[in-house]
Parts: structure tokens; sequence; C-alpha cells
């Protein structure tokens, strides 16, 4: 018949037991912030690499909607953040939905986690300019001195 653990074996057990997982947290708490410390310089040409490889992985995989969200993505790094900015909101809709994805592989390549943040930004088109009096009521207003050019010289405008 096997013998049974005193109470006083089965306490001390239970309180070795209950400080292991205490232990545990603590040295991965610690464990995260060094890996945060030591990497925490993040640096554009590094996130720029990391984007574009993303990108081509995406391409590879005939992900070309996933492609297009990653490929020459503005961006702007600071600390331990970096910040993705996005043309309009379905763009960023797209990269939420691969957000998950995305920080598996940064974190497999960098060691650690950064805080991703996500901007939408309205791009201004510039108004194209078809016509020849288009074309030079844009230059008159860039360099005014073209008007005084014009007049000197004798110039028409051909429109």
């Amino acid at each position: 018949m096997p013998v049974l653990p005193s109470f006083e074996q089965l306490k001390n057990k239970l309180i070795t037991k209950n400080n292991e997982p205490e232990n545990i947290v603590n040295e991965a708490i610690e464990t995260e912030n060094t890996v945060l410390q030591t990497n925490t310089k993040l640096d554009e040409n590094t996130i720029s690499k990391l984007l574009q490889e993303y990108a081509l992985q995406r391409k590879a995989e005939d992900k070309m909607l996933e492609f297009m969200v990653f490929q020459d993505r503005p961006f702007d790094v600071s600390e331990n953040t970096i910040l993705l900015k996005f043309g309009n909101e379905m763009e960023q809709n797209q990269f939420n939905a691969l957000k998950n994805e995305f920080n598996v592989h940064i974190k497999s390549k960098l060691g650690f986690l950064p805080k991703i943040d996500t901007l939408v930004e309205q791009i201004l088109e510039k108004k194209q300019l078809y016509s020849s009096s288009d074309k030079y009521n844009h230059l008159k207003e860039l360099f005014p001195e073209i008007e005084e050019l014009k007049r000197r010289l004798g110039l028409e405008l051909d429109m």
C-alpha cells in the first residue's frame, strides 16, 4: 500500500506550487522587458524593408489586394511606434483585416511587437493641365516673371 504524504508535506508542496506561477510570470515579464529594451530602436530603413518584404510575400501568394495595401505604404517611425498612413478608409479597413498576420510577421523579424497606429490622410489630387492656357497660367503662378518676358519678347499665346 502506498504511503500517503503528511499534512506538512502537502502544505509545503502547495506553497511551492503557488509560488511557481508567480515566478514564471515574473520571468516572462523580465524577458519581455529585456527584449523590448534591447530592440526599442526602430528606424525607417528596417520598417521599410519589413513592409516591402511582407508585400512581396503577399504578391508571391497571389494576394494582390493585400499586396497593394502594403506596397509603398507611407509611414512614420517614433520610439516604439509605427504610424502607417492610408489614403482612404477602405485601405485602412483592409489593413485592419490583415493586422494580426502582419503583427506576427513583424514580431518574428524584430523579436518584439511595436505599437502600430494607422492614420487616414486625404490625398489631394493635382489639377490636370490640358490646354495651353492652363499650362501657361500655372507657370505664371509659379514664375510671375514669365508675364514680363512674354511682354518684352512680344510673344503671344496660342489658344
